[in-house]
């Protein structure tokens, strides 16, 4: 960033500051999906054109609400000129379209497909809306410049000053109004055909809205979708009654069938040889509910699955998880799923069931998730115990709500983040757009698959907030159902004798009786080093400019050689001590790898409310160092002034109101009722403050758990926006350099259609001798170079320090080391 761009920056923030304090964003008022206004339905036929932004079905979401149908969606390239859209559109038995939205996206209009600009030629009396990028192209087209703005704003709330209150879809809008912007580029010398109907209410007067004079053909530079656009609900409402007006008045709007404008089948269309499995067969789920057992789920773990050569512990220990349980289990059966970033002859899908293995070359870990989850079972047979030690079996119940958590055996284990290459087919196919192969580089360096899942269908449950254990199980057609009875009742004889140690194995958790030695310290060395990272920084901020991206998530791998022999088991143990966190995970892969994780951040969650599956995801962006240890008045004090400070941080607020959009829009490709629950909380953790938001939807009837993988994965928060475009950008700057589980998803998905999955991070993945940590954070237009090193590194401390510990300690040698934690300063980040 030059320093004129700096100071730039510098005045629009102080700008900002002002404008935020006049319009406070507030979940209660500016949750636009959750308003509920009594309005006659419009009957239009809309078409959406969608420039691959990560906004675009908030639009289609909110336009659901006011017309009887949503709008038909297609890809900006899924034709060139108005008259093949057309053809497109009439093989699909559609006759017209009674108007046009052109949606946001990355990108100068001089670069963008052309069938934008050949609908607004081709159409001069159809009703055409065009948002941020469409609207930069109707300027284009009539003759204005698109030029770089004094400033990128992206995610910030401003107030715009309607200047033409005559103008149709600003009726009923009070000014100044509060509205989002994201946007590098803007509209400039507007031609005498075209009026500017809004302005930026500050020195800078930069159009924020244009339509033509003798045209329907309007436009907006703002987000009106955006959750905190109050007005955006109306505005749309309005450019609809322009709309309806001229469907009334005109010879188009002939009637299409309501049938045939509706979202397109959710699929990854990927051509297999051998995709089509057997799908699962109906499952029967038994629990039981044990007597007092006086045991903890670390007891547990030690006691019955770490001689086992795959094992998990989902560790939702924290109070603020909701449910608060822990899942343990171990199986023999298991799914790795080698994806397109991996050398050409590992490809494919391993279903193993102890040492036999079936190779499916050609089908992806979501298409089989897919097949699994076609039908569920609600059903559960519940297991007693008498006084005499006998093992009773009730009635099977379709739904037991008297348990206090949602898992029903099924598959545990987790999506690496380039699950992303697959997912990704998903949004090009949902909308006919061409599929652009992005760079995929082969990375052998690892033997960790893209993902990987076992079988749970024999797991311990503890329910943290009763102190109270469970025994799930499982049965389909090749294991009966008297072998889970049988497991049920040897595995209650098992602990019903058997009694923990006080102090079992707690010697090693001494930190005074480690010993020390410098050969033995771990020595974390970056992928990339702060060098390269500053160029990549510098990268992301010209993309930024450019208009390509709002917001990058920047990632860095550390690593360190440990030795072999050490048990990734006692390192997880000392992280959940160091930091614990509400999305906890322990996920044993034999002697390939192991995964240690203290995730705070939810992905996503699906639960059952009758015929209904209620969705929630919890993303964060916005993290400040906490004034520890905040024992006295004074450092309580300084505490939760750093608290207020990330509150009331103007980058960071920014940053979790593009990723709330994003997710918005990621939840509406599936879901109905999508509102936020909660806008920009501040969450405290053992060592940081966290910005934490959370949207909810309602899955789609002809929808399932897997649905919602496929729109979402991987989380907004560790891509940034636009998400495809955005990824490309990152992996260029990543050096093609795979992930792995790191900002992926770990949890379960359950054989009632439930699933709980975090977002990994705060992450140590242990593979032999090796020890990776991956860290990164979200570049903005408002970031600072050395500040985003800093969070990187602050971000990656507690982990650092805990893999110290494990293996024997920070030496001197260690203490010299770009990544140890001695350089990862508590500083405002």
């Amino acid at each position: 960033m030059t320093q004129l761009q700096h100071a730039r920056q510098t005045i629009y923030t102080q700008r900002h500051e002002i404008a935020r304090k006049k319009s406070v964003v507030t979940a209660a008022t500016t949750v636009q999906s959750a308003v509920a206004t009594e309005e006659p339905l419009l009957d239009l036929n809309l078409l959406l054109i969608d420039y691959y932004d990560s906004f675009t079905y908030n639009l289609v979401h909110m336009l659901a609400k006011l017309c009887r149908k949503p709008p038909l969606v297609l890809a900006a390239d899924c034709a060139d000129t108005w008259d093949e859209l057309m053809k497109q559109i009439n093989s699909m038995n559609m006759t017209s379209i009674d108007g046009v939205i052109l949606s946001p996206g990355p990108g100068h209009p001089c670069h963008a497909p052309p069938l934008g600009a050949d609908i607004i030629q081709n159409n001069p009396h159809l009703p055409i809306l065009g948002v941020c990028l469409g609207h930069q192209i109707l300027g284009h087209v009539y003759g204005a410049k698109v030029q770089s703005a004094p400033a990128p704003i992206h995610g910030q709330v401003w107030p715009v000053r309607v200047v033409d209150k005559d103008d149709d879809v600003w009726r009923n809008i009070s000014s100044p109004v509060s509205v989002t912007r994201y946007h590098s580029l803007c509209v400039t010398d507007l031609p005498p055909i075209l009026t500017t109907t809004a302005v930026s209410d500050d020195d800078d007067q930069l159009v924020m809205g244009l339509r033509h004079n003798g045209y329907p053909h309007y436009g907006v530079q703002f987000h009106p979708e955006s959750v905190g656009t109050p007005c955006g609900r109306e505005l749309l409402r309005n450019f609809c009654q322009v709309v309806a007006q001229r469907k009334e008045t005109s010879s188009l709007g002939n009637k299409l069938k309501d049938e045939n404008i509706r979202h397109q089948p959710l699929t990854i269309s990927i051509e297999h040889d051998d995709r089509t499995r057997d799908s699962v067969s109906e499952n029967e789920v038994f629990v039981l509910q044990l007597p007092r057992v006086n045991a903890e789920p670390e007891d547990v773990m030690k006691k019955f699955f770490l001689g086992d050569e795959y094992s998990f512990w989902l560790d939702s220990s924290d109070i603020r998880a909701d449910p608060s349980i822990s899942i343990l289990g171990s199986s023999k059966e298991r799914i790795e799923y080698w994806g397109k970033e991996k050398p050409s002859h590992r490809q494919g899908l391993y279903h193993w069931r102890d040492k036999e293995v079936e190779h499916f070359r050609n089908l992806d870990i979501l298409t089989y998730m897919e097949q699994q989850y076609a039908a569920t079972t609600n059903s559960v047979s519940i297991a007693s115990v008498d006084e005499n030690g006998n093992l009773n079996l009730e009635k099977e119940r379709e739904m037991d709500l008297s348990l206090p958590f949602r898992f029903r055996g099924g598959h545990v284990g987790y999506l690496g983040y380039e699950v992303r290459h697959d997912t990704l087919r998903f949004l090009e196919q949902q909308d006919h757009g061409q599929h652009v192969a992005g760079r995929i580089t082969p990375d052998d360096s690892t033997n960790i698959p893209t993902a990987a899942f076992l079988v749970a269908d024999r797991s311990f449950v503890y329910d943290h907030s009763a102190n109270c254990w469970y025994l799930v199980g499982t049965s389909d057609s090749s294991r009966s159902h008297e072998e889970v009875i049988i497991w049920l009742k040897d595995t209650f004889d098992k602990l019903r004798s058997w009694t923990p140690a006080d102090n079992d194995d707690e010697l090693d958790l001494d930190l005074r009786s480690l010993k020390r030695s410098s050969t033995d310290s771990p020595f974390f060395r970056p992928h990339r080093s702060q060098i390269t990272y500053n160029i990549n920084f510098d990268d992301c901020i010209k993309s930024i400019h450019r208009g390509d991206s709002y917001e990058l998530c920047l990632t860095n791998q550390l690593e360190a050689k440990v030795s072999p022999d050490l048990d990734p088991f006692q390192l997880y143990r000392r992280l959940r001590r160091r930091n614990p966190a509400p999305y906890g995970a322990f996920f044993h892969w034999g002697e390939q790898f192991s995964i240690c994780c203290s995730s705070p951040e939810r992905f996503l969650s699906v639960t059952r409310d009758g015929d209904d599956f209620r969705v929630e995801t919890k993303p964060i962006k916005g993290t400040i160092a906490r004034a520890l240890p905040a024992i006295t008045k004074e450092e309580r004090e300084a505490d939760q002034a750093r608290a207020r400070e990330l509150q009331n941080s103007v980058k960071d607020r920014a940053e979790n109101l593009m990723i709330v959009d994003l997710l918005r829009n990621d939840f509406s490709r599936v879901c109905n009722d999508v509102h936020v629950a909660k806008l920009m909380e501040i969450e405290s953790f053992a060592t940081v403050h966290q910005m934490v938001s959370t949207i909810r939807g309602t899955l789609q009837k002809d929808r399932n758990v897997v649905d919602i993988l496929k729109a979402c994965f991987p989380g907004g928060s560790m891509t940034g926006a636009p998400k495809r475009i955005t990824m490309e950008i990152l992996d260029e700057l990543e050096e093609g350099r795979s992930r792995g589980p790191y900002s992926g998803s770990l949890g379960y998905l359950s054989r009632n259609g439930c699933m709980d999955m975090n977002i990994v991070i705060r992450t140590a993945v242990v593979e032999g001798s090796k020890v990776t940590v991956g860290s990164g954070g979200a570049i903005t237009a408002l970031s600072q170079q050395t500040d985003e090193y800093k969070e990187l590194m602050l971000k990656a401390r507690a982990v650092v320090n805990a893999v110290e510990e494990w293996a024997g300690g920070p030496s001197d040698d260690a203490a010299k080391s770009d990544c140890h934690s001695s350089t990862l300063e508590a500083t405002r980040k």
